[in-house]
């Protein structure tokens, strides 16, 4: 069994990165929603001369400084939904500047992401093959690549305002590529699981 959900495992990483490549690469579908930064030089001149490190900022921020009495968790909650409603709104993930794109290593680290969750699906894969049919193995993969789907950008959706147009088709993309890697997981499951019985036998 391990021999098949290695192979399972690399088989699946490969084919994945392919498709997701395709996905983002050879169709418009990866830039849904993505749009550029209007007055891009003045606002970036502007953050860098304001913000000095990198990291997640949200606005308007909380003030969660200890040792608040409840009347100033209240006040401050109500300066917050104030500043809120009033807007602008948003997060950021900011970087300074300072290094350099490295595209080698962007993949690299993108292949090994598809390495690990390959591993999750080939096991779930490789202890049910048995008992499943080639149908069951491919919906139990579809339905596992639903929910990775789905989770996260439909959260970031709904609490950080991502645009649904973004939000859907990186969802859609995920559950694609995985759904259709998952086809070719199940066909390896079931052959590991075949010659596993004839061993047996």
């Amino acid at each position: 069994m391990m021999k098949n959900i290695a192979v399972n495992t690399i088989v699946g990483a490969v084919v994945v990165f392919i498709l997701s490549s395709i996905w983002h690469v050879a169709t418009p579908l990866g830039e849904v929603g993505v749009q550029n930064l209007p007055h891009e030089i003045v606002l970036s001149l502007a953050m860098k001369a304001a913000i000095p490190e990198a990291g997640f900022y949200f606005f308007p921020g909380m003030n969660h400084a200890p040792g608040m009495t409840k009347e100033q968790q209240q006040a401050e909650m109500k300066r917050y939904s104030d500043a809120y409603e009033a807007g602008p709104t948003g997060i950021l993930i900011y970087s300074p500047g300072g290094e350099a794109l490295n595209y080698g290593k962007l993949l690299s680290v993108q292949f090994l992401i598809g390495l690990i969750c390959a591993f999750f699906i080939a096991w779930i894969l490789a202890t049910t093959a048995a008992a499943t049919t080639f149908g069951q193995r491919v919906i139990i993969a579809v339905f596992v690549s639903a929910f990775g789907g789905l989770l996260v950008p439909l959260e970031y959706w709904n609490w950080y305002k991502f645009p649904a147009s973004y939000t859907f088709t990186y969802a859609a993309g995920i559950v694609v590529t995985w759904g259709l890697t998952g086809v070719v997981m199940a066909w390896i499951a079931g052959r590991g699981a075949k010659e596993g019985a004839k061993s047996a036998a």
